[in-house]
């Protein structure tokens, strides 16, 4: 049952689940509100800059608000149907990262405010922050969440004898574990043996069942194409024994999240400040929030400088017509993919890194950030899903595209598809 569909009922024992699930995540191009109107963001066609407008700012925190404020309304549903008990369900990856920035929080706003209410779009950090400014009655047994607080707010709350606090007793306790009993099970299991004995086989056909189950579906071939296919994920598959990971060794999640962070600072950086200026760009992306703080601790702008002085993209940066994380979805053969004895069309659906024009033919530029030791090793990997972008791209925009190449980040290196 939703939380919607419990109002005005009660319950004995109700279960809250998923409280910790992620929030919406503002980033789409355009936003509507009927109050505030249209909130857009601007292309600079030139530099393919975005900036957010001021109305765009506006409405994104407009819809924040309000978001936060339905959450509230759900989540005091929630916790006001059971009658004598309420079980709250929710994850966390790190708590005592989720923990002690909640108690910093609290302790520079000296309470569980509305700023926190916004910037923590969860219900279950707001469960916590409620928790943290709860004092056991059992004074030998402290509250087990100060244990990961920071330390102002132990300072200046926890510990602060003037501060009013709302006690509680026995909310923390043990759980325990039922496990069944193996003998019922067994016996259960010999029951239903007994039954399947005792049935009469004699009267089916066997034959009959034996043809039809042998029967071989017309479009085998087509069982397991997919529908939708991209580029990237084609490449994974028949490929997936090359390392992906980015300057660190594989498996490291600080490699994987360098990717990505190097990827967006590609895709929203003003290429011609960058080339000079990468520091301040950085700060820029990370001032716009096109880049978290996390994700700037990623870059590394060395690589980025490198990049952007290699000749081909200079060619990028002097042209007249660019591109960057253009999109595309076109209907190909099943053969293109992977799927040789398919006869059906599916969707491709992609991105490309970046892109140009030159005498009206387009040049696909694809950032690299795999950990190898030779260029050649990423074009034998990289070559079907080069030939996916062109493709794509191509019906996008209706032009020939007169040449691919491959950039790799670790070994400073360009190569042609």
């Amino acid at each position: 049952m939703t939380i919607h569909h419990s109002k005005g009922l009660e319950f004995p024992v109700c279960i809250v689940n998923n409280t910790g699930r992620q929030p919406k995540n503002y980033t789409d191009k355009v936003y509507f509100h009927r109050e505030y109107g249209v909130g857009l963001q601007i292309k600079d066609t030139k530099t393919l800059v975005t900036q957010k407008t001021f109305l765009y700012d506006a409405l994104v925190n407009k819809l924040k608000s309000d978001e936060v404020a339905e959450e509230l309304r759900v989540l005091y549903v929630a916790l006001t149907r059971a009658r004598e008990q309420l079980h709250i369900v929710g994850s966390l990856r790190n708590i005592e990262s989720v923990v002690g920035k909640i108690s910093t929080e609290i302790a520079v706003y000296q309470s569980v405010s509305s700023e926190i209410l916004l910037k923590n779009n969860y219900m279950l950090y707001w469960l916590i922050a409620v928790s943290l400014m709860m004092k056991p009655k059992d004074k030998t047994m402290p509250n087990p969440l100060w244990q990961y607080a920071d330390k102002s707010f132990l300072e200046k709350i926890a510990h602060n004898p003037s501060y009013a606090f709302g006690e509680y007793q026995n909310i923390f306790t043990e759980v325990e574990t039922v496990v069944c009993d193996e003998e019922e099970e067994t016996a259960e299991a010999e029951q239903s043996d007994e039954i399947l004995d005792e049935t009469e086989f004699s009267a089916i056909d066997t034959d009959l069942l034996d043809e039809r189950f042998r029967t071989s579906y017309r479009y085998e071939n087509s069982v397991n194409v997919p529908s939708v296919v991209t580029p990237s994920a084609m490449t994974h598959h028949y490929f997936s024994s090359l390392n992906k990971f980015t300057f660190e060794e594989k498996g490291s999640k600080i490699a994987v999240e360098r990717g990505k962070a190097m990827h967006r600072f590609m895709e929203c950086a003003d290429i011609e400040k960058a080339v000079n200026h990468p520091q301040e760009e950085l700060e820029r992306l990370v001032e716009n929030e096109y880049l978290s703080e996390e994700q700037a601790k990623w870059i590394t702008l060395p690589y980025i400088q490198r990049c952007l002085a290699t000749p081909i993209m200079q060619r990028y940066i002097h042209s007249a017509k660019k591109y960057r994380e253009t999109q595309f979805e076109v209907m190909i053969s099943a053969k293109l993919t992977g799927f040789p004895d398919c006869e059906e069309e599916h969707l491709l659906r992609g991105a490309v890194d970046c892109a140009f024009e030159e005498n009206g033919e387009l040049i696909i530029i694809d950032y690299k950030t795999d950990y190898t030791k030779d260029i050649h090793e990423l074009k034998e990997r990289y070559t079907p899903q080069l030939a996916l972008y062109r493709t794509g791209l191509s019906a996008t925009l209706g032009k020939p595209v007169k040449a691919c190449y491959l950039y790799s980040f670790y070994l400073n290196n360009f190569i042609e598809i």
